[in-house]
């Protein structure tokens, strides 16, 4: 039954609702009816009260972003002032401006909705974490649609995890991987309390393998992944694991901020069986843009008359031949957060077996 509803987190639920159709590549597709997505739970009314237990992003200026979990009898203090949480429970929505209780009111922050940008930015840094200009070339690259299953080696802060989890929701499964137990365990909390957790499997486990080789790879068996997401000192090692287990012709993207290390995990690349190897670095660089009136200098000026004639014209001849002289002003403003990285997106060649003697 098509219209059958699934419940969340079950992936294989989800693939019994569907029906199966074939694409252009003969391979089997499964086509998701779309009482399969629950759009109350994707698209929040706009009139939402913040609730008891809410993430809400405080917005203190353009640069300054922090976090609340939202409980009653908490204060909230920064430069502005003392900001209660009881002000806003049950009493203003997302996105309203909430003043403070002391400076005669003067000073106030926003309570912000949580996205993954707003999250990225917010977040307590426990690593070096991918910002969201370079977050959403991955997931383009790597083609992510709802309900995929993603491999993400590298958890970190937990910013790119958040990223990968919306864009794969409501169904999807993120399996990321951290090799130190306690950021592991940070970001497993993390995601609890966010109200994400059952979109994520958080893994402690090194994938490299490069204290035991036994012990490397990721743990979900063979072509099981449509999209890999390797964020390593040493991507290289953890390529061969990739190889079995993405699917055929799925893509993966590797996270590096030198191209020492793009060298290394291209010739791993090609060695494991992908083709359409390519390396992506990507800047942002925001404008001021304006139309301004330039002020002509007071000098005697040259005026075209016809096609080949001119003549010298004084001030005022030349105000009357020639409008007003608008012009289209930029200037260069502070970039987006972003950090120098080189990234590749390879496709896995269709093969006919795979086995384990891809990673020996």
């Amino acid at each position: 039954n098509v219209d059958q509803r699934c419940q969340p987190g079950s992936h294989t639920e989800l693939f019994r609702a569907g029906h199966s159709a074939a694409d252009n590549d003969g391979q089997q597709v499964h086509v998701y009816p779309s009482s399969a997505f629950p759009l109350h739970v994707l698209e929040r009314s706009k009139h939402e009260l913040i609730q008891e237990g809410s993430l809400v992003v405080i917005f203190e200026s353009f640069d300054n972003l922090s976090f609340v979990y939202a409980k009653k009898g908490d204060v909230y203090h920064n430069k502005n002032g003392d900001f209660y949480h009881d002000d806003f429970i049950d009493k203003l929505r997302f996105g309203s401006k909430l003043r403070a209780r002391n400076h005669q009111g003067y000073g106030f922050v926003f309570l912000l909705r949580p996205t993954s940008e707003l999250w990225a930015r917010s977040l307590p840094h426990r690593t070096q974490i991918v910002y969201e200009l370079d977050s959403s070339t991955v997931i383009f690259q790597l083609n992510l649609k709802p309900n995929m299953v993603v491999l993400e080696s590298g958890t970190g802060s937990g910013a790119m995890s958040t990223a990968i989890m919306r864009t794969i929701a409501p169904y999807g499964m993120l399996h990321t991987y951290e090799f130190n137990g306690m950021r592991a365990e940070a970001a497993r909390v993390e995601f609890e309390r966010n109200k994400i957790s059952h979109l994520v499997t958080v893994h402690h486990r090194d994938v490299c393998g490069k204290e035991c080789a036994d012990d490397g790879g990721f743990d979900v068996g063979g072509q099981a992944a449509d999209a890999i997401f390797l964020d390593l000192p040493e991507p290289w090692l953890a390529v061969p694991h990739a190889a079995f287990a993405i699917k055929p012709n799925c893509r993966l993207c590797s996270y590096s901020p030198c191209v020492e290390q793009a060298q290394r995990c291209i010739a791993a690349l090609s060695e494991c069986g992908f083709h359409s190897i390519k390396t992506i670095e990507v800047r942002l660089r925001e404008n001021y843009v304006d139309e301004v009136e330039l002020e002509m200098p007071p000098t005697n000026r040259v005026v075209r008359v016809k096609k080949d004639e001119c003549k010298l014209v004084d001030e005022e001849e030349y105000d009357r031949t020639i409008q007003r002289n608008d012009r289209i002003f930029r200037k260069q403003m502070m970039g987006a957060r972003s950090n120098k990285i080189y990234q590749l997106c390879p496709r896995l060649r269709q093969k006919k077996k795979l086995t384990r003697k891809i990673i020996l």
